[in-house]
């Protein structure tokens, strides 16, 4: 992974083969449902790619943690959380820690937030060994029929007791 580089991918970057190759194996969607993603979702998150010679291998499609929400009086402070909608990693790439250093990049942008994933069978073991806890979660109509599971990674840091 010497040569890979993680950054933040530009809205022109988004249209790319790559980038839609990436989609299809975190999907499952066809061309109109990438086309969809494309269009209407990815411009909402941030798409955090892991880069080989300028080509996007990987990549991490999220939403970062809500700016300050107002809470009730007497309640503390909401926590933050990352929510991972796509994560993919082209078939070449997988299993040499692409994923994972993703998930990193994440967590340094936003140490003090819990980073969210929802997934079904096929990626469940790798977010167990990327240290999320997970519990069964509501059928999402985007994936019927396939059971699906709630993934929680704790902050990479929490504020000092006050």
């Amino acid at each position: 992974m010497t040569d890979v580089v993680l950054r933040d991918l530009s809205a022109s970057e988004l249209t790319g083969p790559e980038v839609r190759e990436l989609l299809r194996l975190a999907t499952d969607f066809d061309d109109a449902g990438l086309d969809r993603v494309v269009s209407d979702v990815l411009p909402r998150l941030t798409v955090l790619a892991a880069l080989d010679g300028g080509v996007p291998v990987a990549l991490a499609a999220y939403a970062p943690p809500a700016p300050d929400r107002p809470v009730a009086p007497g309640q503390g402070p909401r926590p933050e959380a990352v929510t991972i909608e796509y994560l993919a990693t082209a078939g070449g790439r997988r299993r040499t820690g692409l994923a994972g250093a993703l998930i990193a990049g994440i967590r340094r942008r936003h140490p003090r937030a819990a980073v969210r994933a929802s997934t079904d069978d096929d990626a469940i073991g790798f977010y167990r060994r990327a240290g999320f806890t997970d519990r069964p979660a509501p059928a999402d109509p985007r994936w019927p029929g396939r059971r699906r599971y709630d993934c929680v990674l704790a902050p990479a840091s929490l504020p000092a007791p006050g």
